[in-house]
């Protein structure tokens, strides 16, 4: 017979938001969504597709490949900049606008239904435990770093 090891509350930590984390990229359309992008433009209006790569995060040939599937769709127009040539404007067609309006209505609820087992107090106290651990991440390198220590007698330059 196995015997499960019992798990440190740290790892029970780690399971959960990581479980949580999971839930919130999917259920939100991932990293890079077209409903990410429509809800962008609709609050920043027309900006050029360097500054949505930006926002967003992504390279220039990912961003190009969505914009254009939604261009498709007939939700956004790119149009060279006026002042320069060398960028590209993307905005919104009203088709664009009414999606953008639907989407954030169909996010508004899906947070409420991801939140809806939390008291009001519940929810802020998780705000504040939430927001104590992320100031304490950014502020520590060890957490930003993913590199092994050198191992002793390791050849270096390797």
């Amino acid at each position: 017979m196995k015997q499960q090891e019992a798990r440190t509350l740290e790892e029970q930590l780690t399971g959960l938001l990581r479980f949580c984390g999971k839930t919130l990229h999917h259920g939100m359309g991932g990293k890079c969504s077209q409903d990410r992008i429509l809800m962008l433009l609709n609050r920043h209006g027309t900006v050029t597709q360097r500054e949505l790569m930006d926002m967003i995060g992504i390279q220039s040939g990912s961003m190009s490949e969505v914009l254009g599937k939604i261009e498709e769709a007939g939700l956004l127009r790119r149009v060279k900049n006026e002042t320069d040539k060398r960028n590209v404007d993307v905005m919104l067609t009203e088709a664009g606008t009414q999606e953008a309006a639907w989407v954030r209505q169909r996010r508004a609820e899906l947070e409420a239904a991801l939140y809806e087992s939390l008291s009001e107090e519940e929810k802020t106290q998780l705000i504040a435990l939430l927001r104590k651990l992320a100031d304490a991440w950014r502020a520590d390198e060890r957490i930003h770093t993913c590199k092994r220590p050198p191992q002793e007698g390791a050849e270096q330059g390797r």
